[in-house]
């Protein structure tokens, strides 16, 4: 009987990968069994978890053979579904803006492998692809360089006028 995996999850992700390269291709990228990656996408086992590093690998994975990366497609689905709707202009939090270089990244991948599927690249393509891949290292720049800035902080109160009485006791 087919197991139900809530849409969305890791489970399913998974499953999806599955569905693309098999679960023994799946094992050997990571180094576990087909049986142990087939108990990763089954919900109702508490005892096997897929790892986010083994999570990142079957995405590389999957990008060099022409699919989608499917664990960073739900991580973004899943942050930006947890994001309150606000209409101000405020960044997002520093996972959120993480989640989406990340996936952008793969995008960028996926780009340059389908890209050099005939192993030649030709000259507008290479362009469009650095410049693409020029934006993704500015973005990666500004995003470190905010977070070392100090947040503002609340201003330092005026000291009172300093009268000749003042200046008398201090003497």
């Amino acid at each position: 009987m087919a197991k139900v995996r809530e849409p969305g999850s890791l489970e399913d992700a998974l499953e999806q990968a599955i569905g693309f390269v098999g679960a023994d291709e799946l094992g050997h990228w990571i180094g576990v069994s087909g049986d142990l990656v087939r108990k990763f996408s089954d919900h109702d086992q508490r005892a096997h978890h897929i790892q986010l590093r083994d999570a990142l690998v079957i995405d590389a994975g999957l990008v060099k053979r022409g699919f989608p990366a499917v664990f960073c497609q739900v991580a973004q689905h899943n942050v930006i579904a947890a994001l309150p709707a606000t209409n101000d202009a405020a960044p997002p939090p520093p996972h959120v803006e993480v989640s989406r270089i990340v996936c952008d990244a793969a995008r960028c991948l996926d780009d340059f492998v389908k890209a050099d599927h005939d192993k030649t690249i030709d000259w507008p393509e290479r362009c469009r692809l650095l410049a693409d891949t020029g934006a993704l290292q500015k973005r990666i720049a500004a995003f470190r360089r905010g977070l070392f800035v100090k947040p503002p902080s609340a201003p330092a109160p005026a000291e009172p006028p300093r009268t000749r009485k003042a200046r008398a006791s201090r003497r």
